[in-house]
């Protein structure tokens, strides 16, 4: 370990710069089951996995929620959104959605808004109930 500790110096410095560099990847996951934004605002700089086999809870998010770079509904999931903001970043539910053969489900409270930044590279299953799905700029759905 001296040998070790003289070519790399493990100091407060050398483990920021770890934590940092770790974190600071844009493939990290926040794992949720429910984001509420009727009291605070939520701004999502990371991609967002809703997965309810942690709970056992219903996923949702609501009011003031703001995901830049997208999220993904993992198999089996539901997730319920009624949010203000736009959408951006990759949307993976459906079939594919993190794996061959995911089933998971947006379902609409309001109409939502998909930025042009937003993706859906494997399609998406959706349930409207009647609400729309506004396309912000050039918005391209996968042929499958």
């Amino acid at each position: 370990m001296k040998l070790l500790q003289s070519v790399i110096p493990f100091n407060g410095m050398c483990v920021f710069f770890f934590m940092f560099m770790l974190f600071s990847s844009t493939n990290l996951q926040a794992i949720y089951q429910n984001i509420d934004g009727t009291s605070t605002i939520q701004w999502e700089d990371v991609r967002v996995l809703f997965d309810t086999t942690i709970t056992g809870t219903p996923d949702s998010a609501k009011g003031f929620v703001k995901f830049r770079d997208g999220f993904v509904v993992d198999t089996g999931v539901t997730v319920t959104l009624d949010i203000t903001k736009p959408i951006g970043g990759v949307i993976n539910a459906g079939p594919g959605g993190t794996s061959v053969g995911a089933t998971g489900e947006m379902r609409l409270m309001r109409p939502i808004v998909l930025e042009s930044s937003a993706t859906m590279p494997n399609g998406a299953i959706i349930d409207g109930r009647g609400y729309t799905i506004e396309f912000d700029g050039d918005f391209e759905l996968p042929t499958k």
